[in-house]
């Protein structure tokens, strides 16, 4: 992975990956849950943080299979998708915010969802 290459030593990376989905399968034959769960917890453990968005499946289910702990559900819709990009836009400018100030991406990624 490229990118985990170019931050390889860095001791507090600043990186956030965002999964976003609408639960069609794309049968992939290279990763299965537990190989991207394995990497999910890997890139965590260096300090990346995770989100996932998803419709039309069991978004909590799998965002959690994945160790990935923050998630929201949308709908495919027009209206669903203009708020669900807002609502990650909030989310990542008060992430980045918390983590220029100094906080851990722990602590940076705590209520993503939740911004007013």
């Amino acid at each position: 992975m490229r990118l985990e290459f170019q931050t390889e030593g860095q001791t507090d990376p600043t990186v956030l990956v965002s999964v976003l989905t609408d639960g069609d399968e794309n049968a992939s034959k290279e990763f299965n849950t537990a190989n991207v769960r394995a990497l999910v917890d890997r890139l965590t453990e260096k300090g990346w943080s995770f989100t996932y968005m998803g419709a039309n499946h069991a978004v909590e289910f799998v965002a959690s299979s994945l160790s990935i702990k923050n998630s929201t559900r949308f709908e495919t819709n027009k209206g669903s998708m203009e708020e669900l990009f807002k609502k990650d836009r909030k989310g990542r400018l008060s992430y980045f915010k918390k983590r220029s100030q100094g906080m851990s991406s722990k602590d940076a990624q705590e209520g993503y969802w939740d911004q007013d």
